[in-house]
């Protein structure tokens, strides 16, 4: 699978420290993107998305791009609804096995849930950080690969 990048415009809205708040409205180009079905901007309301910037040398108003891969999308899709669901069917259908109870094997199986939300809990911050945007400055040239500057 080749890591394709997707980018969406945005605007400054808010700036802390290194943290930056950026609004994206979703264009007319999200409605002939391939991956619109699994990407949280595709609707037309407007998203705040919560950046983490190093330099922080942007300005409040400053028209930015946002872009991640569509890799770690895939990825983040994985963590939070597959893995879930394959852990639930799997405890549901050992449990059942075991024991012949429907209603042991159905409370079993959504018990067995908490400890990987547990789990994704405690790893939020290292899971923030690996699934998060970046940043390149609207109308301005840059040589800079942003495929080589960022570790996908």
């Amino acid at each position: 699978m080749s890591n394709k990048i997707i980018e969406h415009s945005g605007t400054i809205k808010e700036k802390d420290g290194n943290k930056l708040l950026i609004s994206i409205i979703p264009e007319s180009s999200c409605v002939s993107c391939s991956v619109k079905g699994s990407c949280s901007t595709a609707s037309n309301e407007e998203k705040i998305v919560e950046i983490f910037d190093a330099t922080s040398n942007y300005q409040i108003g400053e028209q930015v791009e946002v872009f991640y891969s569509q890799e770690l999308g895939f990825q983040a899709l994985f963590l939070g609804y597959i893995f879930p669901f394959l852990l639930l069917m799997f405890a549901l259908i050992a449990t059942f096995s075991l024991t012949n109870s429907e209603g042991l094997a159905g409370i079993i199986s959504l018990v067995s849930l908490f400890p990987y939300y547990l789990l994704l809990y405690f790893f939020r911050s290292k899971l923030k950080k690996k699934f998060s945007f970046h940043l390149k400055q609207k109308n301005k040239i840059q040589d800079i690969d942003f495929f080589k500057q960022i570790k996908l």
